[in-house]
């Protein structure tokens, strides 16, 4: 198993015999043969597998085809006869590309390519391209050959947004610019773009103009703007990209001009490729602490059976020990049970007899209150008033009953005859 060590030197304990890989003590075996080949600018790892398993990679003479090899520090590697410089020092580069030209290293079509470029090939390091560019598109283009850089640039892990500026055939509308943010439907699936804006308007021939669009993207999809915009029946005359996350393309930089990168940019780019590098580490470090996965086993018709019958006994179970229990009520300190709630005894109006339902006090013409009032103890003072109340209501008019307040009959008063 391979283990890294502190300075960051990938060490391993295995060993080159005639150009296998076997086991035994550790040496020196330095770096994974694709990636040395993609360090040092000769292909991406995957392409560089492809050509160590078609057996044009040598080390120090022999062909090798495994893809686990590694190389020593002291080793030669060639490529197809060619061998590569063992020193590796990072060089990255800002390329303006011109129109009509690929980025790739060939074309089965004989298209012309950014390495065909005359500034291109007087480059001291080998680099490859980051990302791509269509044939018909323009703008900034970073060379190197520093393989974790073009890594956290192009993976759409990290989302780094690429500007574009786009001069369409004719006027989009705001309600276009809206679609583009909130994403269309590609053959490929839902294209969004980060932000649209729409900017100045440029003569394209007698009686057209067109208008320049900013677009910023974070994927690379192949023509993915140019899809897009057609996708709303817009046509792209011309199509440069001006800026790499915070990276921009020099004014001064004349298409198909290569200049250093430098300075802030630079640094830029190195803050970018140790955020990834952490990052990396990182999850690297969670994948080892990850818990295996536990994987359920498949149940028969019978065991599935008697899991439902086993878990609706448990759930009787509890059902009932959640009605045994007693509800208790603490206060002050103590604990109170709830007792049932019984009915006061209410006394019947016609039998005089004390009742305990409460349909019995209903059906009587007295209501709860008087009842009550009745049931309670009176001092003789009360008894006396409520008798002389009782002898003046009997001998008063029907008006006096219906004000209980007054306790003598009023006069009545006499018309004057006329």
């Amino acid at each position: 198993m391979d283990a890294k060590s502190g300075s960051g030197v990938r060490t391993s304990h295995r060993k080159v015999q005639s150009g296998k890989v076997s086991t035994g003590e550790a040496q020196d075996v330095g770096v994974r043969l694709n990636v040395y080949l993609q360090e040092r600018g000769v292909a991406s790892r995957r392409k560089a597998d492809e050509l160590i398993a078609a057996g044009h990679v040598s080390v120090d003479g022999r062909v090798v085809t495994s893809m686990g090899f590694r190389v020593p520090k002291s080793a030669k590697v060639a490529v197809n006869g060619k061998v590569l410089s063992r020193s590796l020092g990072i060089a990255t580069y800002f390329l303006n590309k011109p129109d009509l030209c690929l980025t790739s290293r060939s074309d089965p079509q004989g298209r012309h390519t950014v390495f065909d470029l005359a500034e291109v090939k007087k480059l001291p390091a080998n680099v490859q391209a980051v990302g791509r560019l269509d044939f018909r598109s323009e703008g900034l283009l970073i060379l190197t050959n520093d393989g974790d850089l073009a890594y956290a640039l192009t993976h759409p892990r990290f989302s780094v947004e690429k500007k574009y500026a786009v001069l369409l055939g004719d006027i989009i509308t705001p309600d276009e610019v809206e679609k583009l943010r909130n994403g269309v439907v590609l053959d490929d699936g839902l294209a969004r773009a980060v932000s649209v804006r729409a900017a100045g308007k440029e003569s394209l021939g007698v009686g057209k103009k067109g208008q320049w669009v900013e677009v910023v993207v974070t994927e690379g999809r192949n023509r993915l703007i140019r899809r897009m915009m057609e996708h709303l029946g817009h046509k792209v005359n011309r199509l440069v990209r001006i800026s790499i996350g915070d990276v921009d393309l020099p004014r001064d930089l004349k298409p198909g001009s290569v200049v250093a990168a430098q300075g802030k940019d630079l640094t830029t780019l190195m803050r970018v490729r140790d955020e990834f590098l952490k990052s990396s580490h990182e999850g690297d470090e969670r994948v080892v602490a990850k818990k295996p996965t536990v994987r359920k086993r498949r149940m028969t018709d019978e065991e599935y059976a008697e899991e439902r019958v086993r878990r609706s006994a448990e759930i009787s179970k509890r059902e009932e020990e959640r009605l045994s229990r007693k509800p208790d009520i603490k206060l002050g300190g103590r604990s109170l049970e709830r007792k049932p709630r019984t009915t006061r005894p209410q006394s019947d109006s016609r039998t005089g007899e004390r009742t305990g339902s409460r349909s019995g006090a209903r059906s009587g013409p007295r209501s709860d209150s008087a009842s009550r009032s009745r049931s309670r103890p009176r001092s003789a003072s009360q008894s006396e008033g409520s008798f002389e109340k009782s002898a003046n209501k009997s001998g008063t008019s029907k008006s006096s009953e219906k004000s209980p307040r007054s306790t003598k009959a009023k006069p009545r008063r006499s018309i004057p005859k006329s």
